[in-house]
């Protein structure tokens, strides 16, 4: 009886170790074999844990990369949105620097027309005798005279800045000349019995001298019929100031107490308009040209009003530094 009740309760404790370990995670002996050695190793010397190459860092999830995409996308929004912010073509952020030049297609005004009468009106005096033209040691009364008037180039820079979408504002600085080729009169000397007494010439060869030369700076509103466009044609109304010296004349018959017939402390007002086009190669850089008219009222201290008329073709290139 004793040996059944061993026996029953040797079974009874069997079974309970089994259902003991069948409740337990599954754990191979390798593995925790592995991992003991591995946390209880001793590290080589010279080696800190420090030391140990990292772990590579895993790739990201799935989820992760669906993250991503977005962020992308707002990348490309942002990029597209500075493009639109800096289109070619004028608009209201837009801000021109230009530098141009071209030839002065011709010159007219009271200021031009008062020399070449002063010139006729001197041919005339050389041809009745009234002012000789001396020729070497001769002082001769003769019939050559000739004159010319000769436009030079003129060279601006110009400053845009875009008020609206078709309206600008800035200012302009320009320079030009003309020049004269032509006789005038010069103080000399001849002898006779009473010894060397004054003897006025005309010039028996024409001499070239610089009629004008001016430098204005200009205020200016620039309409621009088309925004955002390519091919930006304008038209320009400037007003503002110049200064100029030359020579000039303050009568029709020369004087014979001036020494010369510069021009001294000469001022005006200019104004004129310009109608050009702006040809955009890109948002930034571009091609100018423009036809410009300028009206000069003048005043010096040998005359007290005159104008002078010029009409110029102008080429440059411009910068465009607006569009932020």
């Amino acid at each position: 009886m004793k040996y059944y009740s061993v026996v029953s309760l040797s079974a009874i404790l069997l079974l309970a170790a089994v259902h003991s370990a069948s409740s337990q995670p599954a754990r191979t002996g390798a593995s925790d074999e592995t991992q003991y050695f591995n946390e209880n190793e001793p590290e080589p010397s010279g080696q800190t844990s420090s030391d140990k190459p990292e772990k590579p860092e895993e790739n990201p999830s799935a989820g992760e990369r669906r993250d991503e995409k977005p962020a992308v996308s707002q990348e490309k929004q942002e990029q597209t949105k500075i493009e639109e912010e800096r289109p070619p073509g004028f608009h209201n952020r837009s801000v021109l620097f230009a530098i141009m030049g071209g030839p002065t297609l011709q010159a007219a005004g009271s200021f031009i027309n008062h020399e070449k009468s002063y010139d006729q009106a001197l041919r005339v005096q050389s041809l009745l005798g009234n002012v000789p033209i001396k020729l070497l040691d001769a002082t001769l009364p003769g019939p050559t005279f000739s004159f010319k008037y000769l436009p030079k180039t003129i060279g601006s820079m110009d400053y845009e800045r875009g008020l609206f979408n078709h309206l600008g504002l800035g200012m302009n600085v320009y320079h030009f000349s003309l020049l004269s080729s032509r006789q005038d009169v010069k103080p000399g000397f001849r002898y006779s019995a009473a010894g060397y007494v004054r003897q006025d010439y005309v010039d028996p060869f024409p001499t070239e001298n610089r009629l004008f030369q001016g430098t204005g700076g200009l205020l200016q509103v620039v309409l621009h019929p088309l925004t955002r466009n390519s091919i930006d044609p304008y038209l320009a109304v400037r007003a503002g100031f110049v200064g100029f010296s030359g020579t000039a004349h303050n009568g029709l018959t020369y004087d014979p107490t001036r020494v010369d017939y510069k021009i001294h402390n000469g001022v005006g007002y200019a104004g004129g308009a310009a109608l050009g086009v702006n040809l955009f190669f890109g948002s930034r850089f571009g091609l100018k040209m423009e036809t410009t008219f300028l009206r000069q009222a003048l005043k010096s201290d040998l005359f007290s009003n005159r104008s002078l008329n010029t009409y110029h073709f102008q080429v440059g290139f411009f910068f465009n530094s607006g569009g932020e």
